[in-house]
């Protein structure tokens, strides 16, 4: 059996770095074989077909990054405590607290391509995109308790569903990191032009984009919520 679980981990872990590299594309099953330094015959001992391993990769990859953002939680729900805090204090606490939870998502280069890939194609193949619809929904709601421990930190609570603010960030941190990655390949390519032309957006810039979501999309706690206009 561990010779088994040891095969299953290098084929998962050759797969991500496949995917990382040369998207689903590329990722033919010979060199998914040749990664992990098996023959077809093991693929096929462990694996039914690529869309099974596929699946799995995804299922993985969203399960690590719950984990993370699970154990920062927690470790909130220890220190953490709620107060009524002045608008400018806020936002400074905000501010110290908002990368553990970016750091806890995972973001880098190899995230950014691979939830990119598996999006791409879970909407290319909404039959395949089924397979981890659950584990998917569980990564953003694991994000929303973060936030929303964030916001009662300094005594706020979300106006909208966690669920949609979740999906908010995730969506600005992955383009930020999408144009970060791009930005430190450039000058490997173009060392004469090293910075491009436009808006590169930094670290600040991003957690500032973020407090404001997340102050625009709450409330003091115990506050009347505005109505719409």
């Amino acid at each position: 059996m561990t010779g088994r679980i040891d095969t299953v981990e290098r084929l998962i872990k050759a797969t991500r770095e496949v995917l990382i590299e040369h998207g689903f594309a590329g990722a033919t099953l010979e060199r998914i074989c040749a990664t992990a330094g098996f023959t077809r015959g093991a693929f096929y001992s462990s694996f039914g077909d690529k869309d099974t391993l596929f699946t799995v990769v995804a299922e993985d990859e969203y399960t690590e990054s719950i984990k993370r953002l699970k154990a920062v939680s927690d470790q909130w729900e220890e220190d953490l405590h709620p107060r009524a805090v002045a608008r400018g204090e806020a936002s400074v606490v905000m501010t110290q607290l908002l990368p553990h939870a970016l750091k806890a998502i995972g973001l880098g280069r190899d995230f950014f391509i691979l939830h990119n890939e598996f999006l791409v194609r879970a909407a290319r193949e909404p039959a395949w995109g089924l397979q981890f619809r659950e584990v998917n929904r569980d990564f953003v709601l694991s994000l929303s308790q973060v936030l929303t421990q964030i916001l009662a930190a300094v005594g706020r609570e979300p106006t909208v569903r966690g669920e949609a603010l979740s999906q908010a960030v995730i969506g600005i941190a992955l383009r930020a990191t999408g144009v970060d990655a791009w930005r430190h390949e450039l000058p490997n390519h173009d060392p004469e032009h090293p910075a491009p032309r436009g808006t590169m957006l930094d670290l600040n810039d991003i957690s500032a984009l973020i407090i404001n979501l997340l102050t625009a999309c709450s409330k003091p706690v115990g506050a009347a919520e505005l109505p719409a206009q």
